[in-house]
């Protein structure tokens, strides 16, 4: 039987002429399924990196007054984009590490895992260098579908109506200052019994948050004065000026 199967084998070989393939080819085709895999946990690694940038700088404090509570506010502040890149990249990893000369012996959990652990390992080590921070910022103004995640946190301390005032100081004096907010208007902000945060500084040019409430139409009494970059994490790769704000 075994016989049989070979000289059937050898005759269609002898028919149709087939020749082997160059071994060149197959350490080509290896080595390119093995730089996807690499290239994809790169890439999620990006994602990741950049994801836990924005839960870093997210005000989780402030969750109530932002959003109504934690859960609303993981909703509001999670970036979907970056989160749908880290999946779509693990699924690439698991594709390609699937196809390698030895991957199919494998179970498809402990290659997911495996993708998945990778992935956030080499993102955390990519955030603690500050390549979160850096992707993010190059990113905003310069890509016009993406709405980064500073800009957002702007947006949700937009809300004056809520006590919510974020903004760059303008000018000083001896009981307030002026403000001048995210959309250009300029505030009346009055400080004497304002509350101020640690490393917060109160002087032209600083962008800086407000909890307070509103007095007039532009006028605004600060509770509390505290400065826009949050402390803690990486130190920033540029300097903490939101986007809305660059010309």
């Amino acid at each position: 039987m075994t016989e049989k199967i070979t000289n059937k084998v050898l005759e269609k070989i002898k028919k149709e002429e087939i020749k082997p393939e160059a071994k060149w080819k197959f350490l080509l085709k290896d080595y390119l399924v093995w730089g996807l895999f690499v290239l994809a946990l790169i890439v999620g690694a990006l994602a990741v990196a950049v994801i836990i940038f924005g839960i870093k700088i997210s005000d989780w404090d402030m969750s109530g007054r932002l959003a109504g509570g934690p859960i609303r506010f993981l909703i509001m502040t999670l970036s979907y984009f970056w989160l749908l890149i880290f999946v779509a990249f693990v699924l690439v990893a698991y594709y390609n590490f699937k196809h390698t000369k030895k991957g199919y012996k494998y179970n498809i959990f402990v290659i997911i895992g495996v993708s998945l652990l990778s992935t956030i390992l080499l993102g955390s080590l990519a955030y603690s260098i500050g390549w979160g921070e850096k992707l993010e910022n190059s990113l905003v103004g310069r890509a016009p579908f993406y709405q980064g995640m500073q800009r957002h946190r702007q947006e949700m301390w937009s809300q004056p109506e809520r006590g919510l005032l974020v903004g760059k100081i303008l000018r000083v004096e001896e009981d307030k200052f002026f403000l001048e907010d995210i959309g250009r208007k300029e505030w009346q902000v009055f400080s004497v019994e304002a509350q101020l945060s640690p490393m917060v500084v109160v002087e032209t040019g600083e962008m800086i948050r407000i909890l307070g409430q509103i007095l007039a139409p532009a006028q605004f009494r600060a509770e509390r004065i505290m400065p826009w970059q949050k402390m803690g994490g990486p130190p920033p790769m540029h300097p903490p000026i939101p986007p809305l704000f660059l010309k």
